[in-house]
């Protein structure tokens, strides 16, 4: 285990050897039980998993595809 931040990170090792890593962390995220709720029904309606929807969310932001939408100021143009 280790701490990136505020965030506990646990690394499992695979199986295998003692020596090799799994090719990919598992992450804790708190969310009250609305929010649990709406990410839930948008991943039943996706067909997903929550954790799946939660990952391809992230990924689809991290790669441009999902951006915030910026309030515009009154009048800007």
């Amino acid at each position: 285990m280790f701490y990136e931040g505020d965030s506990l990170i646990t690394n499992t090792k695979a199986g295998s050897s003692m020596g090799e890593r799994r090719k990919s962390l598992t992450i804790g995220v708190r969310v009250d039980p609305d929010l649990y709720e709406q990410i839930k029904a948008q991943a039943d309606a996706t067909g997903q998993s929550v954790a799946t929807y939660v990952r391809s969310t992230v990924i689809m932001r991290l790669n441009g595809a999902l951006v915030l939408v910026q309030k515009k100021k009154f009048n800007e143009y």
